[in-house]
């Protein structure tokens, strides 16, 4: 798992942390180490969103906010490690961004979640506080966005996580966030 892009209390890092494990989850077999850092990582940051495919050595960061802007770009960091399982390299790719998003000039506090061999983008806000509710997925197969059916809530900082129901395929849930004047969601949709 990586873990990148702390916002301290005064500033905004680009640090990235691996945390390795064995198989068993026991502490004793776990770590934390820090990454070197790369010249092609993106801008120190916070609010952004992070999804990490299960199966693969690559995660995904979408927006968020530096000192000075809100951010739209579209990352992939990919991790190689040895055979201890602990991280030899990695490196960061900038992606394109969906074509149109609207907010395009960027978001902070979209929700980013993976699934197979695609990538999923919700809502999230602009820094005037205005919210949206598009909903993205990016093929990374083919490296395309498609735009789909927007959530009926306009949200920011949500959780999505993608269910299987025997009865109904696979779902995915938005929960939680922020609503207009930062009601909290009462729905899951």
């Amino acid at each position: 798992m990586c873990v990148a892009h702390t916002c301290a209390s005064q500033g905004y890092l680009a640090d990235g942390w691996v945390f390795t494990r064995d198989m068993s989850w026991f502490p004793a077999a776990s770590q934390w180490t820090l990454l070197p850092t790369v010249a092609s990582a993106p801008s120190a940051r916070r609010y952004h969103a992070m999804a990490g495919t299960a199966g693969s050595n690559s995660t995904f960061m979408f927006g968020g906010e530096d000192e000075e802007t809100i951010l739209v770009d579209f990352w992939i960091h990919e991790l190689a490690s040895g055979l201890d399982g602990n991280a030899t390299s990695h490196a960061w790719t900038k992606l394109a961004a969906p074509e149109g998003i609207e907010g395009s000039s960027g978001r902070r506090g979209s929700s980013l979640i993976a699934h197979g061999s695609h990538v999923f983008l919700f809502g999230g806000e602009n820094f005037q506080g205005e919210l949206f509710s598009d909903f993205y997925v990016y093929d990374t197969a083919s490296a395309v966005w498609t735009k789909l059916e927007n959530c009926p809530a306009a949200l920011s900082f949500a959780n999505l996580a993608v269910v299987s129901l025997e009865y109904r395929g696979e779902s995915i849930f938005v929960v939680g966030g922020g609503g207009l004047n930062n009601a909290p969601n009462q729905q899951v949709q």
